[in-house]
């Protein structure tokens, strides 16, 4: 993944990337499904703003 897509993955894609892909690996699939599950309904989660964006070059989020 290239910096300006990881700029543009909102939270909720790549939660649901890593439950997709890395996840489904782990012994602990089923808990951590569920914690991805709680994180998804969270309304930060939506946002286009990146937590790589908001936190970059020494930045805080507003």
């Amino acid at each position: 993944m290239d910096r300006s897509e990881l700029e543009r993955t909102t939270l909720q894609e790549a939660l649901e990337r890593y439950q997709e892909k890395e996840a489904q690996a782990l012994k602990s699939k089923v808990s951590l499904n569920a914690r991805i599950k709680i994180w998804l309904k969270h309304p930060l989660t939506f946002s286009a703003r990146t937590i790589l964006g908001k936190f970059d070059n020494g930045q805080h989020p507003p």
